[in-house]
C-alpha cells in the first residue's frame, strides 16, 4: 500500500508543477491518505488557485477515488516524539505520515526531500 503525501495530489492535479510528469507516471492504484493530507491538499488548493469552481470537484474525486484512513488518537504520542526529535525539519502532518507508514508498512511515497530524509531515517521505505 502507498501512504500519498500531500505533493504527490498538487502535483498530479498541477500541470504547472515542476513534479506534474512525475506525478503521473505514479502508480496510485493502491494509494491512501489520511485526513491530515486531505485537509492540507484542500488549504494549498485554497491558496493557490482563485476559483472555487476549480478546487472542489478535485477534493471530491480524492476523497472519492483515494481512501482516507483515519490515524488511531494513540499514533499522536509517537507523532509528538518524531516532531521534537525532527523539529524544523518536518512538519507534525509529515511525523504523523511517517508513524502511519511505518505502523502499518505503507510506502510512503512523497516529493518532499527533507520529509524522505526524516522517514528514512526512521526505517521508512519511500518513492520516488
Amino acid at each position: 500500500m502507498n501512504l500519498l503525501y500531500t505533493s504527490i495530489l498538487i502535483a498530479d492535479f498541477n500541470p504547472s508543477d515542476s513534479q506534474h510528469v512525475a506525478a503521473r507516471g505514479l502508480d496510485l492504484q493502491e494509494a491512501v491518505i489520511n485526513e491530515l493530507v486531505f485537509a492540507e491538499v484542500a488549504n494549498v488548493l485554497e491558496r493557490r488557485v482563485s476559483a472555487k469552481e476549480s478546487v472542489l470537484p478535485v477534493l471530491l474525486y480524492i476523497r472519492e477515488q483515494i481512501p482516507i484512513f483515519q490515524l488511531p488518537l494513540t499514533a499522536i504520542d509517537e507523532g509528538l516524539c518524531l516532531f521534537s526529535k525532527h523539529f524544523r525539519k518536518v512538519s507534525f502532518t509529515d511525523c504523523m505520515l511517517i508513524v502511519q507508514a511505518r505502523q502499518n508498512g505503507y510506502l510512503l511515497v512523497t516529493f518532499d526531500q527533507n520529509l524522505k530524509k526524516a522517514a528514512e531515517a526512521e526505517g521508512v521505505q519511500v518513492e520516488p
